[in-house]
Formats: structure tokens, C-alpha cells, sequence
């Protein structure tokens, strides 16, 4: 097999053997860009001005000439023949292997790109040095820095794994591979900080700090981020929580015994990671862990209150106690996926535990947990069986609970679920379900499960009803209510943000007024007003002429939506762009994906989302969630999608689902329907409706598949589709009711197949619509009475 290594020096190979060096570096370079654009069709013209700009024409074309009979030389040198990899022509140039080629390039972008530790590990293997590192043409600079840029956040995507994972020499060797790349990056030298002072070295942390603060003030004449002084200070303070290292060395034992309950938080830590006026929501959520007899808790309250804050600051401290997490998040109503959350609430937990805790997971459970998420099948390093075949859902159930209790008898866990709100009939029911499945087999020897659930209490939750209200029943359920900021609250927040600034508290009670103390209002205007440049926040102490005498005149916005508008003013309009199209995408979403809708360079996508994470705007997310950004509130998202005309909408929506079908197919089927729902694509509509449906009911969400079929009748009837069509719809209808045993729903569904069957000469119809009747009796219990 021929191996071409392109990262770091030029590296060719057959078999094993490395060929000998291009005699010339635009050699080398050609055939480097010649391999990148495998597959492409290059004019002779262009590539002799990319190469030889300053020649003459005709000297140019004679010198292209030269360097493709050197590389065509080299390859014949190991017996390869030059017109199996190379097809030229008179006008063009074209890289087309007609053997089985190996390209480093593309592995490691496929690599780096992926959440899982392992593949991240691969990607930063496979770096062995900038792009074609003793090339300097222009063009190569260019892919140099961008798979730079790939190779800076794979390394500290793993350094961030590591660390929530206590992995602390690990994230060390890590963040030194950074610093060797980047020198000055602060992440990497706050990294190795923590990890010293984890491991018991606290004086090497120190160091650190020192050779951060003078390599920044020789290269930059600068001190070093409020953020890295903060970490130094704490060091010092000796108040960041010890706990043991955790390596995949230990032993289950081991871990155990160095994973002992400590003090969770204070007052003080809280102000100091800006939540104010929340010690008692935070005491209750520290006292629900430690003594209550709920297993669930429910943080409830309205939206930009701060529910999710709070919940990641106790997930945070939890961490440092050695408790393990799983957070899942559910999406919006319409962009649903068969049990999301659940799936990535377990990917993080699992991703994230000690290697000791999860090679003590048996193989056959690691198999059966890897059928509902596979995405997990990497991190076990296990294979799992491809097709169609459908997973009943006391398989599913039986998978997560296995998992759970394997995990739970080293380490104790908690499962968090977001904006539980928008989830699924189906997440509730499992929820249920794995309460009382631990309730029942939970013994001394197991270490407790919790599950916290974030939850706007503005919201119906009717799917809740059930589930829900029959472990309040139980006593297994605690409600905690986060409601908005008090007066004083957000007085002492604002003076001690602003280090005590001149009329910081006339300032606090304005900002109190207008927002009744809603956090995110609260940031928001703040945001709005730093960039109208009436306040500046640079310095220890805020200043700016809102702080002045005077009237006092907050931004005139009246909603998060006209806030998000005046902070997308001062931004490019490319980026304004991006971050329209990133609102059609969805909650979570990729550069891959912008691309796919704008058709721009992924260099110039990850410029706009430098400034739109600058402007709060989105967040970069972390191993092992799926995505590489998501915006930084769901209320932002909608207020930058209600900018975007509807017929614009419509049209992004509509391109976004025609290249998801290009690239995805029906793996993508749930993504595909949000947005053939959101473009007015009926017909389209209908068609994947059905096929989404059938993905929901082979992993046993019957509520979901449903609701969308529901959906899809209506639409179906308004446009007349096909009988046929309208049949198929139906009989998936009847069968999801009878699995979620809604009686009437049955009955209904019983009859109408029946006459549409008849009518259209279906055989086995009687069959199909007795059985469904006979489940609908049992439901209800009439058969027991005949």
C-alpha cells in the first residue's frame, strides 16, 4: 500500500519502505498539493503561476514539467507505475491514485474532528509536524495554519477531557504538547497549573504561573488573563479541592477508597464564580445529595433564571469529589431525536469515568449499551452488530440500567437532563423506569445514582404527567424553585463585579428595574451596553459614562431579542451570516455544517465564530458532546432566528435538508424532518415523517413516532397525497397507539384502517384491525370482564 505522510516533513512509502526525498522543495510541494486535491482536475496554467509566479510563462510551464517527471520518477524508483497515481494531460494535472493510497491529511482532520478521546488521541498521533514543514509556498501556509488550528483544538479538547476526568498526567503531557505548539497559550500553562497542584506538587504549580507570566511579558509586554491570575491566586489560597489522581492504573479499590465525600461549596466560592443571591437553591441541591431520600430533583423556574448556571457550578464541585457525571440536554420541540438526552447524558458519562471503572464494565453489557448509543462503540473498543434489527424497549431500558449499576458499585453517579421540558413521553417513562429498577436492586455495595432534571416551569409538561407525577407520589421526586434575583442580589453582584465601582449600585438598582432581576436580561443589557460604549469592564473597576451623575438611561430593548440585535450590530456582516444560518442549523452544530449551507471556506467560518464566541453570542463546546458549538442560551438562538425573513428561512431550512440527505441519508432522518417542517416542503414533509417514524419505533420511542405521524396526517389530508400513502401512515399510527396503550386512540385508528383497507382490497386487514382492538380491551380491562 502506498503511504503519503504530508504532515510534518514529506513522507512517501511502499509497503514499508520509505521512497528517497524530492530532489526540489517545489516538488515536494506540488505533489502536496497535488494530493490534497485528490481527485480534482488542476489546469496546467494555474499551477505553473502557484509555483512559479515570477517566471515567464513559458519558463513556468517548462519548470511544472520538470517537477512532475521528478515525481514521477520517484515512484517508478519502487516499481509503482506514474500513470496509476498521476493522469495528465495536455491542459491538466489531475492526483488519481488507481492503488490503494493512505493519506495522513485526511485521516487526521476525519480524527480531529471526533469527540471521543481515543480519536482525538489518534488525530494528535498522526501530527507529526506542520503541514509540509520545509515548504514555504503561500498556499501551504494557508492549510498549515488551518490544520494547525485542528490540531490546537483537538489538544485542547483532550486536555479538557482530561481534566473533568481527574486524569491530571495526562492532561499534563498533554497541555505540554500545546505549549509546544503555542507557547504563550494560557489554557495549556492553567492545565499543567491544575494538574501539579492535583497531584500533590503545589510549588511546580507555582512555577508555572511564573513562566507564564515572563514568557507573556517578553513576547507581548503583557500580565497574564484574569483568568489564569485567578487559578494562581486560588493556588495559593490552597482553595481548590484536593482529590487523588485518577489514573487508569488504579484500581477499583484503589479509587474508592481515594474517592471519599468532601465539602462540596461555600458562600464564598459561589460569589467568586459569579452566582449571587443562589445559596439557598445551591444548599438545597447540596443537601438533596447528600442526605435526601429523592432520587430525582427538579430545578424548576422560568427561562434565563439561571437554572442551568447553577446546576453546571454543583456539577463542577460535585466533580471535584469525586462523583462521576452524565449530562444530556433535550432539544427543542421538532428537532427531537429518539432518546437524545439519555444517549448523551451516557456518551458523557461514560467518555468521562476512570479507565479502571470502565474496563470493570463486563464486555456483554458494553455491547448491549453500545446497540442504543453507538457512538460508545469507540470508547469500549467493542463491535457492534450493523443492520436494521429493532431494539424493544426492555432492551433499551435493561441496556441503561446494567450500565449504570455496573458503574455505580466504584463511583457514584449523577445524571443530569436539561430542559427536560421539551422531552419526550418515552424520556420520562425511562426515567421512571431506571428509578425504580435501582430502588430495586441498589444494596451497601453500591455507591447512589441521582438524577437531576432543569426544567422551565413556564412550560405545560404534559408528558411529565404520568411518570412524573407518580414518583412526587413516592416521595422520589425534590422540587427546588430558582426564581429571579432579589433586589440586594443583584446589588451585590454588580458592586462586586465592578470592584466597587462609583454609583455601581444606582447602576444595579436601574438594571433590577428593568429586568426584575432575570439573570440573562441582566447580562444581556450589560452586554448591550459595553458595546454602545457606555461601560468598560477591562479594568479592576468598571467605568464608562453609565457610571457617571446623571440621568441614568438603560438600552431601550424591551426583550432578549432586541438585545441579541444591538450585539450583532458591531459585527462583520459575514459573521452575522453565520450565525443566521448556525440559528436555521439548531440547537448544536458544526463548521462542517455552516459550510455545507454558505458554500464559504471553513478558514472564514471559524473567524466569524471567533466573533461571535467573543460576543457571547455562541460557545464552544467540549468532548464528548457531538458538536463543536451551540449557542449560549436557547433564548438567544430564537431571537437570531426571528431576524432571518421567513422566506429566507424557508430556503435555509430547505438547502440545509437537501445537503443533510447528500451526506447523511436517512441517518439523519429526525434533522431532516425539522427542517422540511420548517421550510414548507409538504410533501417532502410527509415522506420523511414516515421514515423518521420508523427510526423512532425500532428504537421503541412509540410516543415520538406518534406525534410526528399525527403531524404527518394532518399535512397528508390538507395535500391530498396518495391513498396508498395515507394508508401507510395510518397503520404505523395504530400500531405506535397500541404499544403506548391510549385506548381511544386505538379504537380510532382500528376503524379507520379498516375502511381505507377494504376499500383499497389490502389483505389482512381483519387480522391487523382485530388485533388492535383486542390490545385497546385489554388496555381497559373489558376482556377480564367478559
Amino acid at each position: 500500500m502506498l503511504q503519503i505522510r504530508l504532515l510534518g516533513i514529506l513522507q512517501i512509502s511502499v509497503t514499508g519502505t520509505i521512497l528517497p526525498v524530492l530532489p526540489t522543495q517545489k516538488a515536494v510541494g506540488l505533489l502536496g498539493y497535488l494530493a490534497v486535491h485528490s481527485g480534482k482536475e488542476l489546469s496546467r496554467e494555474h499551477l505553473a503561476e502557484l509555483f512559479w509566479p515570477d517566471r515567464p510563462r513559458i519558463n513556468a510551464r517548462r519548470s511544472l514539467h520538470t517537477a512532475l517527471w521528478q515525481i514521477r520518477s520517484v515512484f517508478k524508483e519502487t516499481g509503482l507505475n506514474p500513470d496509476d497515481l498521476l493522469v495528465t494531460t495536455s491542459s491538466t494535472v489531475t492526483w488519481a491514485p488507481q492503488v490503494e493510497c493512505w493519506m495522513d491529511v485526511p485521516e487526521f482532520e476525519k480524527a480531529a474532528t471526533q469527540a471521543s478521546p481515543q480519536k482525538l488521541q489518534s488525530a494528535i498521533d498522526l501530527y507529526r509536524g506542520s503541514f509540509l514543514s520545509n515548504v514555504y509556498e503561500d498556499w501551504c501556509l494557508e492549510e498549515r495554519y488551518r490544520l494547525e488550528a485542528y490540531y490546537l483544538r483537538a489538544l485542547t479538547k483532550l486536555i479538557t477531557h482530561y481534566l473533568s476526568s481527574n486524569r491530571f498526567t495526562s492532561a499534563m503531557e498533554t497541555s505540554r504538547l500545546l505549549l509546544k505548539a503555542d507557547p504563550l497559550n494560557e489554557i495549556a500553562h492553567r492545565a499543567i497549573m491544575t494538574a501539579h497542584y492535583h497531584l500533590g506538587n503545589r510549588s511546580a504549580a507555582i512555577e508555572q504561573y511564573n513562566d507564564c507570566v515572563r514568557l507573556l511579558r517578553k513576547e507581548l509586554n503583557i500580565d497574564p488573563s484574569e483568568e489564569t491570575r485567578s487559578l494562581y491566586q486560588s493556588i495559593l489560597d490552597e482553595r481548590i479541592t484536593y482529590s487523588e489522581p485518577v489514573t487508569g492504573s488504579l484500581s477499583p479499590e484503589t479509587l474508592e477508597k481515594s474517592l471519599r465525600h468532601q465539602s462540596i461549596a461555600s458562600e464564598k466560592h459561589l460569589e467568586d464564580n459569579g452566582l449571587f443571591g443562589r445559596e439557598k437553591e445551591y444548599q438545597s441541591l447540596t443537601d438533596w445529595w447528600e442526605n435526601g431520600s429523592e432520587m430525582v430533583a427538579v430545578l424548576k423556574g422560568e427561562q434565563g433564571v439561571g437554572k442551568t448556571r447553577l446546576a453546571q457550578e454543583f456539577v463542577r464541585r460535585l466533580q471535584s469529589t469525586g462523583a462521576s457525571i452524565g449530562w444530556g440536554r433535550c432539544l427543542p420541540v421538532g428537532q427531537g431525536v429518539p432518546h437524545f438526552s439519555i444517549r448523551m447524558a451516557l456518551l458523557d458519562l461514560i467518555s468521562s469515568i476512570p479507565t479502571a471503572v470502565r474496563t470493570s464494565i463486563p464486555d456483554w453489557q458494553a455491547v448491549e449499551i453500545s446497540r442504543v448509543v453507538p457512538e460508545l462503540a469507540d470508547v469500549f473498543g467493542v463491535r457492534t452488530v450493523s443492520g436494521t434489527q429493532q431494539l424493544d424497549q426492555n432492551q433499551i431500558f435493561s441496556a441503561i440500567c446494567n450500565v449504570v449499576i455496573s458503574i455505580s458499585k466504584s463511583i457514584p453517579i449523577l445524571v443530569v437532563i436539561d430542559d427536560i421540558h421539551w422531552a419526550s413521553k418515552s424520556t420520562f417513562h425511562l426515567v421512571e423506569f431506571l428509578v425504580r429498577y435501582l430502588l430495586s436492586v441498589q444494596t451497601s455495595a453500591n455507591q447512589k445514582v441521582h438524577i437531576l432534571t432543569i426544567s422551565s416551569d413556564t412550560t405545560q409538561l404534559i408528558n411529565q404527567t404520568i411518570s412524573i407525577t407518580r414518583l412526587r407520589r413516592d416521595h422520589l421526586v425534590r422540587d427546588i424553585l430558582v426564581s429571579n434575583l432579589l433586589p440586594e442580589d443583584v446589588s451585590h453582584w454588580i458592586t462586586s463585579a465592578s470592584g466597587g465601582a462609583k454609583n455601581a449600585k444606582r447602576l444595579a438598582d436601574a438594571l433590577y428595574n428593568k429586568t426584575l432581576g432575570n439573570p440573562l436580561f441582566i447580562r444581556e443589557t450589560l452586554g448591550a451596553l459595553i458595546e454602545d460604549g457606555k461601560l468598560r469592564t477591562d479594568n479592576v473597576t468598571w467605568e464608562g459614562p453609565i457610571l457617571k451623575t446623571g440621568p441614568l438611561r438603560l438600552p431601550l430593548a424591551t426583550s432578549i431579542q432586541q438585545l441579541v440585535e444591538a450585539r450583532l450590530l458591531p459585527l462583520s456582516a459575514k459573521a452575522v451570516e453565520t450565525v443566521q444560518t448556525a440559528a436555521v442549523i439548531g440547537t448544536y452544530f458544526d463548521v462542517h455544517e455552516v459550510k455545507m449551507i454558505l458554500g464559504r471556506e471553513e478558514e472564514t467560518i471559524f473567524k466569524d465564530f471567533e466573533e461571535l464566541v467573543a460576543a457571547h453570542i455562541i460557545e464552544v463546546n467540549t468532548p464528548p458532546k457531538k458538536h463543536e458549538f451551540e449557542f449560549s442560551h436557547h433564548l438567544i438562538q430564537q431571537a437570531v432566528y426571528e431576524m432571518i425573513l421567513p422566506p429566507s428561512r424557508a430556503l435555509l431550512h430547505r438547502k440545509m435538508a437537501r445537503k443533510l440527505i447528500e451526506e447523511r441519508g436517512e441517518k439523519a432522518a429526525s434533522r431532516i424532518l425539522y427542517h422540511y417542517r420548517n421550510s414548507n416542503d409538504y410533501e417532502a414533509f410527509v415522506r420523511w415523517a414516515v421514515i423518521a417514524a420508523r427510526q423512532a419505533i425500532s428504537l421503541s420511542d412509540y410516543a415520538t413516532a406518534a406525534a410526528v405521524l399525527q403531524e404527518a396526517e394532518e399535512i397528508g389530508v390538507k395535500i391530498q397525497i396518495p391513498a396508498v400513502s395515507m394508508l401507510e401512515i395510518v397503520h404505523l399510527l395504530g400500531e405506535s397507539y397500541t404499544f403506548i396503550h391510549e385506548r381511544e386512540k386505538i379504537y380510532m385508528y382500528a376503524k379507520l384502517y379498516a375502511e381505507m383497507a377494504q376499500q383499497m382490497n389490502i389483505a389482512g386487514w381483519q387480522e391487523t384491525s382485530a388485533r388492535w382492538m383486542r390490545i385497546a380491551k385489554l388496555a381497559t380491562g373489558e376482556l377480564a370482564q367478559m
